[in-house]
């Protein structure tokens, strides 16, 4: 069964994915699932993608796809194949993927020129080879530019030692903001709808 879930709107509060802790049900094929990432992977001193500040966290969300499949690339197509977020039409801000030189793979630094938060939500997805996948994260809007560590560490990734595996390349990519109604809009709506519920009572009555 396929759940697909648009969570953008959660990208600045960082447990409300809670529940996405319904974690892995996000359904790729027969054989890989999304999964939800610890929440050291995305919290400030211990986030794997941070702002210029390397204690402060740059994302608000991460999955990663299960099993491991080294042949799997950053690229457009695999990334909405596997609708992270719940969103399936990302587009790369580069024009290839961003490769990485042997043994520089621990850490490096990210940008998103010309970022425009207001149109456009952002995610970076990393790529390492055997015993991983792609793992991706959720720009929280707060920078466009800083540091990244890589992710590929025991958790998420089972098969991986106790020190992290090199990242081989990344991606940056991005999509249409999705317009989320302010908590006030929802509640005079939600009494709206109790207002005519009770007066299509009264009037069969």
């Amino acid at each position: 069964m396929m759940i697909n879930v648009d969570v953008r709107k959660f990208r600045k509060g960082g447990g409300a994915l809670l529940a996405i802790g319904i974690a892995g049900l996000w359904s790729l094929s027969a054989n890989a699932a999304l999964m939800t990432c610890p929440a050291s992977l995305t919290a400030d001193e211990t986030s794997r993608v941070t702002g210029p500040s390397t204690t402060d966290t740059a994302v608000s969300q991460c999955q990663y796809i299960t099993p491991a499949d080294q042949n799997n690339v950053a690229n457009e197509t695999n990334v909405n194949e596997a609708a992270f977020f719940g969103i399936t039409n990302w587009t790369s801000i580069f024009t290839e993927q961003q490769e990485l030189d042997e043994g520089a793979g621990q850490t490096g630094n990210w940008i998103i020129s010309d970022a425009d938060f207001s149109a456009y939500d952002y995610m970076i997805t990393f790529k390492d080879g055997a015993d991983t996948n792609l793992i991706s994260f959720l720009f929280n809007e707060n920078f466009s530019s800083g540091d990244w560590t890589s992710p590929f560490t025991n958790p998420p990734f089972e098969g991986v030692g106790d020190e992290a595996k090199d990242v081989s390349h990344y991606n940056i990519f991005r999509t249409e903001s999705v317009s989320v109604p302010e908590p006030g809009t929802l509640a005079l709506l939600g009494l709206g709808l109790v207002g005519l519920g009770l007066k299509r009572r009264l009037e069969n009555s």
